[in-house]
């Protein structure tokens, strides 16, 4: 069964904020979806964890799939921790969550070329 998480870290200013701190509601509709169609599905607030704890939980899931919640206030965390997945297991498929229309005309935006490839 196909492993899956999804994730958000909000950035350290944020992560007692009672606003940016939350995991995003949005997450919780797509879980709910993937574990209807029978997904091992799970979600994690890594908003109050350190990088290293949030690495090492990470690696210790070890997801196949791994969605990201990105808002333009946790834009870099969101990357960092794209980043930070792909270096500590292998990962098949990662995507980011944007609760907003947007569109990309390229196959990757300029933010995120280079880890995505």
């Amino acid at each position: 069964m196909t492993q899956v998480l999804l994730a958000y870290k909000s950035n350290s200013a944020g992560a007692n904020d009672p606003y940016t701190s939350l995991l995003p509601v949005g997450l919780g509709y797509i879980n709910a979806v993937l574990k209807s169609h029978g997904y091992a599905s799970q979600m994690a607030n890594f908003s109050k964890f350190s990088w290293k704890e949030t690495e090492s939980i990470i690696s210790r899931l070890r997801p196949q799939v791994l969605g990201i919640a990105q808002f333009t206030h946790n834009r870099f965390e969101s990357v960092k921790l794209a980043a930070l997945a792909k270096k500590s297991i292998p990962l098949p498929l990662l995507f980011l969550a944007v609760p907003m229309p947007h569109i990309n005309t390229g196959r990757y935006s300029t933010a995120t070329s280079k880890w995505m490839r």
